[in-house]
């Protein structure tokens, strides 16, 4: 939602997690040049002071529908 609002994020994973979904999708992220990212819990103050630097060249995020339900559905009645 930050992004569709066009705000700055940095994204913090938790890497204590048994699964890897907030690694991978902070690797998404960061890949796409859609925020800013911070890998280590412990260099959260220094991100935040260069939050300026880290957003200045990020891609616009465009949301894609999701609608796998919707469809799936249509195909098991139709």
């Amino acid at each position: 939602m930050l992004l569709e609002q066009k705000m700055r994020v940095l994204v913090v994973p938790n890497t204590e997690r048994a699964d890897k979904h907030q690694i991978e999708l902070a690797q998404y992220v960061k890949s796409n040049n859609l925020c800013a990212v911070c890998q280590n819990v412990s260099d959260v103050a220094m991100a935040i002071t260069e939050i300026d630097r880290a957003t200045q060249n990020l891609q616009p995020y465009e949301k894609v529908e999701f609608n796998a339900v919707r469809d799936l559905l249509r195909y098991i009645y139709e």
